[in-house]
């Protein structure tokens, strides 16, 4: 029997990502908008990395306008890691209608309910259906 999270992962939305965009990509592309010189810009994204680092080390929250809020947290482990909120006006931006200029896999499935995902599945493997939890 399979279980729905193996339909949802087959059939579910998600974004094609193409290739990762590199830091000095960033740094020309955000050169060309703020008048800086690429190095400048590089050096400043190298330099705000080692403050998220430092400042969170330090136990403080970094929040930056419009890019949201770095929080230290200790796991009970010890580990510590950093949590990232995103700012409301970048989730507004991101989620605005038509704002994705990306592709979408399975973008058919958007709003797609369990049953659906069920469907889905059992049509392709009729003698492994999904298991719906109750």
């Amino acid at each position: 029997m399979a279980k729905l999270v193996q339909a949802v992962v087959r059939y579910g939305p998600k974004v094609v990502r193409p290739r990762a965009l590199r830091d000095h990509e960033l740094a020309e592309w955000l050169a060309g908008r703020t008048g800086l010189t690429r190095a400048q810009v590089a050096a400043v994204l190298y330099e705000l990395s080692a403050a998220i680092s430092f400042f969170n080390r330090a136990g403080m929250t970094l929040r930056l306008a419009g890019v949201g809020t770095f929080r230290p947290t200790v796991r009970n482990s010890g580990r510590m890691r950093i949590r990232y909120n995103m700012a409301p006006e970048l989730r507004r931006e991101i989620n605005a209608t038509g704002a994705f200029a990306g592709e979408i896999a399975n973008r058919e499935n958007i709003g797609v309910d369990p049953a659906g995902y069920k469907a889905l599945w059992d049509a392709e493997f009729p003698d492994d259906p999904v298991v719906l939890p109750t």
